[in-house]
């Protein structure tokens, strides 16, 4: 019994004899794989943004002319010296 699965565990592991260069051939064709899959990935994001209406231009212009405006004014005023209860550090 022993002897027969002595040879079957030889018999299977002459099955799967890995080399380096089986290795490497492998990887690279993964990594071929790979760029070919994030170029179809960025195909599709490329054409569902072509695919999505674009603004009329009168409602862009709107919108850039708010985005130039400059903001409404408000009250400011400076920064007051903080209080004497607050510690002051020396220089680091």
């Amino acid at each position: 019994m022993s002897e027969e699965l002595r040879k079957r565990r030889e018999n299977h592991s002459e099955q799967f004899v890995i080399t380096a260069r089986k290795l490497a051939e492998f990887l690279e064709s993964v990594e071929v794989e790979e760029a070919l899959l994030i170029q179809r990935l960025s195909d599709l994001e490329a054409r569902s943004l072509q695919a999505q209406p674009r603004p009329s231009t009168k409602n862009a212009d709107q919108d850039t002319d708010r985005l130039c405006e400059s903001p409404p004014a408000t009250d400011t005023q400076p920064l007051a010296d903080p209080p004497a209860s607050f510690p002051i550090y020396g220089e680091i």
